[in-house]
């Protein structure tokens, strides 16, 4: 079964792809950073990755002279944010766990983590 991988990387899309193992692989070889051709199905689906990688994209400084990790500006954004996430990786259990092996990695990024340290969820 091939695999989508959620997981954060600046400028990439939050879904990887990968193709199904071969031999003795626990995870195929990477097909990219990018949705899969089912996603089209789930407009909302669609729109909740777009939002997460807009958030997600928004809490760095790039400029030609600094890039920085700035986080959010508030808790209460970034607890909206991670209800975000979760509620994401769970639609795309249900609508696409039956054609692909889904694998969260969202909780080791910097923005999963409350101001405190801990990981919500």
């Amino acid at each position: 079964m091939k695999t989508i991988r959620f997981m954060f990387d600046y400028s990439c899309y939050p879904l990887w792809l990968y193709d199904e193992p071969s031999g003795n692989e626990s995870r195929g070889t990477i097909i990219g950073p990018e949705p899969p051709p089912e996603l089209e199905e789930y407009p909302e689906l669609e729109t909740n990755l777009d939002r997460i990688r807009d958030i997600y994209l928004s809490l760095f400084i790039n400029t030609p002279i600094e890039f920085d990790y700035k986080g959010f500006d508030s808790e209460e954004e970034q607890r909206s944010f991670i209800e975000l996430v979760h509620g994401t990786v769970a639609m795309l259990r249900d609508k696409l766990g039956d054609k692909y092996n889904i694998v969260d990695d969202s909780e080791s990024s910097a923005s999963m983590r409350l101001d405190d340290g801990e990981l919500e969820g």
